[in-house]
């Protein structure tokens, strides 16, 4: 139990921060990982060998190779994989751009599994956060998700993988920044005066 009583923290994570946590990781592994260009602005319809293949999110920086180094003149190309699985050769590594999007992700993990336990610990009965409002929070998610998608893109799951992770990270991010608002104004969201204890 993440909690004893409603607002106290004992020093475990409350599910909705572990939920939070994960969410927002495999948001930004998505994001990172995938190849084609996911950053903003990227050419999303660009296809090898056209494009290599881009990593790092929100910036570029890490590009690999879209065409197998065993591909000659005259024959059929060999594509690699948009994953980085192979052996696909890196061409370029920007420094700068890895460490601040490994800084831009380590604070939107932190900040969501922050501001979710912030949440949870207002709740004045652990675990309120029931069923009704986790559907109705996916359902918000999945019209947002749908809203921002050209139509065009639907047919391909990867659209609308890349969609629902930037859905992701944009609730990890207003999140962190509305909590962090709301701390500051109310001192870390004190509890109403019907909930404190004595």
């Amino acid at each position: 139990m993440g909690r004893s009583s409603p607002g106290r923290w004992t020093g475990t994570p409350h599910w909705l921060a572990v939920v939070a946590v994960v969410l927002t990781c495999a948001a930004l592994l998505l994001e990172n990982l995938d190849g084609y260009h996911n950053d903003f602005g990227g050419n999303y319809r660009g296809e090898p060998p056209i494009i290599n293949w881009t990593h790092g999110w929100p910036f570029i920086a890490v590009v690999r190779s879209s065409i197998s180094r065993g591909s000659i003149r005259n024959k059929p190309l060999d594509y690699t994989s948009r994953w980085p699985i192979d052996d696909a050769s890196v061409s370029r590594v920007y420094f700068v751009r890895l460490v601040i999007d490994l800084a831009i992700a380590f604070a939107l993990v932190v900040g969501a599994g922050w501001a979710a336990q912030v949440w949870a610990m207002r709740m004045p009965v652990p675990n309120q956060f029931g069923l009704k409002t986790a559907f109705a929070l996916l359902t918000l998610s999945a019209v947002i998700t749908v809203v921002a998608m050209p139509l065009s893109r639907l047919e391909s799951l990867r659209f609308i993988l890349h969609y629902s992770a930037l859905t992701i990270i944009a609730f990890a991010l207003t999140g962190t920044l509305g909590t962090a608002l709301l701390c500051t104004i109310r001192y870390c969201i004190p509890r109403r005066a019907s909930h404190q204890v004595g």
